[in-house]
């Protein structure tokens, strides 16, 4: 009664509409999660629901010394006492719902874990490996594909660089207030891990300022003559002047511009492009904004990555190119 008290009042609650139903299941998390120290789990409570039913089933022995001392008992003396030959009814319903609970967690164990097709999603939920340097929560994850620049920064002594070991973590672009000259892009996939019916709308693509730097006197950079392009969604990023700790919003460059609506395991490709009419060497986070169909509380989402680039005047870029291997200067 006490359990019955307890479930009553949420399950009014659900079906009044004043709380949500519950988006996972504890059990069976723990089940995908440890499938051996389940499996341990579930061999002990069969072998207690075994033992507890054979317990119950065995006879008391000062029972059995009873029947044996008075074997003449009349027959109106067994009517009288019908309870000392027959099991407690207590004893029997403990033992059928003990039965009963287990057979239904033995059950929910075999489904989760041999995943048949007919299975519900949320029971069997696909095990995914997430890519490396994502982040994620319960229903998205987001994660780095690429920096595509066509001209990276050459750090310290360019004659210390070699064919196998070239700089490309530090992209260089021009000043410009155009965005067809962002020649810098932060490639980035994002994936939905909702496998119900309900869709992620993306509300904000934004970066998060970490640093601001001078801009060296001399900048050498190199242009690398291939680039790997992802076809995505991109979009815009313009620096006005803001300060470390500060975010930059972003506009969607799409015809026609728009969100990115994500159904249950799809996945899309982005880009985001920085552009600024003065020169400036930062660093940044990618940072996402989402809210679920069926739920309108916003989420965040920050990549764990720095990304840097510097946008300068070309009078200050000092380039070199690759010959044989190795940076020497353009002249």
């Amino acid at each position: 009664m006490k359990i019955i008290g307890i479930l009553a009042p949420n399950i009014i609650l659900i079906l009044a509409g004043f709380s949500n139903l519950p988006t996972s299941i504890p059990v069976v998390g723990f089940i995908q999660e440890h499938k051996i120290a389940s499996l341990v789990i579930g061999c002990a409570l069969a072998l207690i629901t075994l033992l507890a039913a054979i317990i119950v089933r065995t006879p008391h022995p000062s029972d059995s010394g009873k029947e044996a001392a008075a074997p003449t008992a009349s027959v109106n003396e067994k009517k009288a006492t019908p309870g000392s030959r027959q099991p407690d009814r207590r004893w029997i319903i403990a033992t059928l719902l003990s039965t009963i609970s287990f057979f239904l967690s033995s059950t929910i164990l075999v489904i989760v874990l041999i995943r048949p097709p007919w299975c519900p999603a949320s029971f069997c939920s696909v095990s995914r490996s997430l890519p490396q340097g994502s982040v994620s929560d319960a229903n998205l994850v987001l994660y780095p594909l690429a920096v595509q620049s066509t001209s990276f920064e050459i750090p310290g002594d360019p004659l210390h660089y070699s064919q196998s070991r070239l700089p490309q973590s530090i992209g260089v672009q021009h000043v410009s207030r155009q965005a067809e000259s962002a020649t810098f892009r932060v490639a980035l996939g994002v994936q939905s891990l909702i496998q119900d019916r309900y869709a992620i709308l993306i509300k904000q693509v934004a970066i998060v300022l970490t640093s601001l730097s001078p801009v060296p006197h001399q900048l050498n950079v190199w242009t690398t003559s291939s680039s790997t392009s992802y076809e995505s969604l991109p979009f815009l990023a313009v620096y006005r002047g803001e300060n470390t700790g500060d975010i930059l919003s972003t506009t969607s460059l799409s015809t026609p511009p728009g969100l990115i609506h994500l159904l249950p395991n799809e996945a899309e490709p982005l880009n985001i492009r920085l552009i600024s009419s003065a020169a400036v060497n930062l660093e940044f986070r990618v940072q996402l904004t989402y809210v679920v169909s069926n739920d309108p509380k916003p989420y965040t989402l920050t990549l764990p990555q720095v990304f840097h680039v510097i946008i300068s005047d070309a009078s200050t870029w000092h380039e070199y190119r690759l010959q044989q291997g190795h940076f020497v200067p353009v002249r």
